[in-house]
């Protein structure tokens, strides 16, 4: 055989030939879907595929491997399409809908995410975990108002329960709707009288609606129950500063200090008392003292460092600072998470012209989750409108090193600033590199 002849038989380099149909099992081809994927080869993915479901009804194992592996490549396009070619296949596939949800809440399509639920019929099986789905979408989105709506159609068509009556009290306590979290948190206590969280949640209540003596009451018997609980003598610190009994509240304070040093509550808790009692400067020292150390993952009590300062900041008279605390807890107040929170009002902030506010959000983010790759790259935007953009490039270059390839949307917009930041540098070469990578990005995207 020539050698001419033998080349033309072969593969392309980089690329996986599928086998004949004849000898693919459904595991062999998803192994081989995957190979493909991992090295780029999507349409050596889509071949394997086809060539499979040409002769066979049963695709859900290559299927789920083209899909799961495309999505964590960041081809949204073709892991859209398998997905739903999965749930049309098999409706009742419950993990195929909440793969494809995560992947459309990734990518930017919200609204597509809700889709997938908001058509299901009483009678489908799977409609009660669907109202449950958007719910949780709805919170994402900030959209408390429909977050609580799809609640209480859960429990008007399923019934109540414990947990739904806690999730639906604090949904309240967001809206401020206080006697309603109280009657939520009451009911779902009296079906299970030992729910401790759900009788924090109704102490909590009553103290915000300014009921302390029934506050106390919930506090103290969860300190009978279990003496020396943290949180519960943590409420009990932070009803006395309500009452503003602030020696009661030091007492108490300093007792958890010795056996909690260090403890950002407790140092919140001190920050409160500060600027009660007219140290607006100390109360601004501890506060953001306790919001550094803060886990990313405590809201609420992020929610109260942000208005600590707020208030002392006001005091000192400093508006700028004053306000972006204001803005970060209106959102964190607005959100299921954190960053979900933070990342939309930066956004806001830049794209409506509030750029030192919005970098300020950034920089906030990525203190709570360094390395995060949307954060990144909206501030290599940012960047770019500075004077000298070399700073947009180290930002977006980083980005395009570290994130992973399921974070299609990221790379795109770090493409894009690359583009226009090697641009405005007059180094062409990789300004043109980088716009064909965002064309190719977006096609992968669906975009």
């Amino acid at each position: 055989m020539s050698d001419r002849k033998a080349s033309r038989r072969r593969p392309p380099v980089g690329r996986t030939r599928p086998p004949r149909r004849a000898s693919l099992s459904a595991s062999s081809c998803a192994r081989l879907i995957r190979r493909c994927v991992a090295g780029g080869d999507f349409d050596g993915a889509l071949s394997a595929y086809r060539l499979f479901s040409e002769k066979t009804a049963e695709i859900r194992v290559p299927a789920h491997a083209l899909a799961s592996a495309c999505a964590e490549a960041g081809n949204v396009r073709i892991a859209v399409a398998a997905y739903r070619g999965l749930l049309r296949r098999y409706p009742a596939d419950y993990p195929f809908y909440k793969e494809l949800e995560k992947l459309y809440l990734r990518s930017g399509q919200p609204r597509r995410a809700l889709a997938l639920y908001e058509g299901m019929a009483p009678d489908n099986p799977l409609r009660r975990k669907g109202l449950k789905r958007m719910t949780g979408i709805y919170w994402r989105l900030g959209d408390l108002s429909r977050a609580v709506s799809c609640l209480k159609r859960e429990i008007r068509e399923y019934g109540f329960t414990a947990r739904l009556g806690r999730e639906l009290g604090k949904f309240y306590l967001l809206q401020k709707r206080y006697v309603g979290a109280i009657e939520q948190f009451g009911s779902a206590l009296a079906e299970d009288k030992g729910d401790r969280e759900t009788r924090t949640w109704l102490g909590i209540a009553l103290m915000e609606n300014e009921n302390y003596e029934l506050a106390e009451y919930e506090f103290s018997e969860l300190l009978r129950e279990k003496p020396n609980d943290f949180q519960a003598l943590v409420h009990i610190a932070e009803l006395r500063i309500r009452q503003n009994r602030l020696v009661e509240a030091r007492r108490v304070l300093e007792e958890m200090d010795r056996r909690w040093p260090g403890n950002s509550r407790v140092t919140l808790c001190r920050a409160e008392i500060e600027f009660l009692e007219g140290r607006p400067d100390e109360a601004a020292r501890l506060g953001e003292q306790a919001l550094s150390r803060t886990p990313f993952y405590y809201i609420w009590e992020q929610v109260r460092c942000h208005r600590i300062l707020t208030h002392a900041y006001r005091a000192l008279r400093e508006p700028a600072r004053a306000r972006l605390h204001k803005e970060m807890q209106g959102a964190l107040q607005q959100s299921r998470d954190v960053f979900g929170g933070l990342i939309r009002i930066a956004e806001l902030k830049i794209s409506t012209g509030a750029l030192d506010e919005g970098r300020g959000i950034l920089e906030r983010i990525l203190d709570l989750y360094p390395g995060n790759a949307r954060a990144r790259v909206a501030l290599a935007e940012l960047s770019l409108r500075d004077p000298d953009c070399r700073r947009a490039v180290e930002i977006a270059e980083g980005v395009l090193r570290d994130a992973p390839r399921r974070f299609g949307a990221d790379i795109l917009r770090a493409h894009a600033v690359l583009a226009r930041a090697y641009a405005r540098l007059g180094q062409k070469v990789p300004a043109a590199f980088h716009r064909r990578r965002r064309a190719e990005a977006k096609a992968r995207l669906g975009a």
